[in-house]
């Protein structure tokens, strides 16, 4: 039970927890005044969604407020963080659903699905920070990597490239989820399937270039999204001019 109390004082001390709870109150409320109004339950599956766009982010919370020293624990939060990281930032294509019921206002459904896209992008990217700078820290307790002018060798690089990568491989995940829609699941209980689909269009590329597409656009997208939240965070003040 201390180690419950301790864990959610730790991590509702972050600031970035409170303004995941305010979105994401926010975004439900929207949902479900949209239901209690209209007697529809379209976008009630919106969520489901957020929930496994939660799961991520709660996973790299575990292993930001404990110090995980056993390899194996951490390798298998690692995995599981990593095969439900997609859901988060999946939740900014369920923009592709604005429309299709028109009970509620159009704005009111565009705010709605905004919100809903937000919240997945912000659980998505503040999870990634953590298990950035906990890759980082483990790699710099390990033997140091003898460093010269080529970056490539030194850890924060290394780091650079492995989100980089990663987050292009999200966005296939993505594509995978929203148009041939497997889901998380299907790895446990059809992976046959998804592996089949998976390497037909890695192993020929040429023929799906809707998959590549989306993949490449998706993935530069949330890259320089990701490097502007992240890096405007720490800017600088411009002085004004006298």
């Amino acid at each position: 039970m201390n180690h419950i109390k301790t864990y959610f004082k730790n991590i509702f001390s972050i600031r970035s927890t409170k303004l995941l709870c305010a979105i994401s109150v926010f975004a439900v409320v929207m949902a479900l005044m949209r239901f209690f109004v209209t007697g529809y339950t379209i976008y009630l599956f919106m969520l489901t969604n957020l929930f496994l766009a939660f799961v991520p982010w709660f996973i790299s919370s575990i292993i930001q407020t404990h110090e995980i020293k056993n390899r194996f624990l951490f390798a298998v939060l690692i995995f599981f963080w990593i095969i439900f990281f997609p859901n988060a930032p999946y939740m900014l294509t369920d923009l592709i659903h604005l429309g299709k019921n028109r009970a509620a206002p159009l704005w009111y459904d565009l705010i709605m699905l905004l919100t809903f896209g937000f919240a997945g992008l912000y659980y998505a990217f503040v999870s990634l920070e953590v298990i950035e700078e906990k890759l980082k820290k483990r790699m710099s307790g390990k033997n140091k990597i003898v460093t010269n002018k080529f970056c490539i060798f030194n850890n924060d690089c290394r780091i650079f490239i492995f989100r980089v990568i990663f987050i292009y491989i999200t966005c296939f995940g993505i594509y995978l989820g929203r148009f041939l829609r497997w889901n998380t699941w299907d790895l446990l209980g059809n992976f046959g399937g998804v592996m089949n689909d998976v390497c037909k269009r890695v192993l020929l590329p040429f023929n799906y270039p809707g998959a590549w597409g989306f993949s490449v656009l998706g993935g530069t997208f949330l890259n320089l999204i990701y490097m502007i939240m992240k890096n405007g965070a720490d800017s600088e003040v411009i002085p004004v001019a006298k």
